[in-house]
């Protein structure tokens, strides 16, 4: 498959067939994720891998407190777990995406760029998954600390993404806004 293939065709999977992911098949995702480009080439991400079926149910129920507690601010929020399921704890493996926002570059104004860069490692993960024929989500609806806490994070670091990964056992299609809604020429 190639780049723009990928990238044109990758979907937001949340069921996932009963079959494993090989460590080998994980390697080179992670790997491709490893690769992203990054501010002065810091490469502030770190990856933790799930697949102890007690942590991915933990996961799980903090997604899902998540979600019940937005859907007290946001309504669409409400039918979250209707929609999507509890898909977290079904897939085989589980990548926390974690920064160190020490290792962020430089930047003229002093913005932070550490969540940009993982930002970039995790699209990585996600088309190199889709490639690969299996299925991911990048899930960012989490109470952060809680999950810290469960993966036993250091101090300072921040979660950027729960993602899991599976073969699909769904397939979905969505729509994009045509780009020429989104270009302006010199000025917006």
């Amino acid at each position: 498959m190639n780049v723009f293939e990928a990238i044109k065709n990758r979907r937001s999977i949340r069921k996932y067939q009963k079959k494993d992911v090989s460590d080998e098949i994980l390697q080179k995702i992670l790997d491709a994720g490893n690769w992203a480009p990054s501010a002065a080439n810091r490469q502030p991400w770190e990856f933790v891998i799930v697949r102890n079926v007690k942590t991915k149910n933990r996961l799980q129920e903090i997604v899902d407190e998540n979600a019940a507690i937005s859907a007290i601010w946001e309504p669409r929020f409400a039918t979250y777990l209707d929609r999507y399921g509890r898909f977290v704890k079904t897939a085989p493996v589980v990548v926390i995406v974690l920064a160190d926002p020490l290792k962020t570059g430089p930047h003229v104004f002093g913005e932070e760029t550490y969540m940009l860069s993982v930002g970039a490692a995790i699209q990585n993960i996600l088309l190199a998954a889709h490639a690969m024929g299996l299925g991911t989500a990048w899930i960012s609806m989490y109470d952060e600390f809680k999950v810290k806490e469960l993966i036993k994070a250091p101090k300072g670091y921040k979660v950027v993404g729960v993602i899991p990964i599976g073969y699909p056992a769904e397939k979905r299609e969505t729509s994009r806004i045509k780009l020429d809604e989104k270009i302006h020429f010199e000025k917006f």
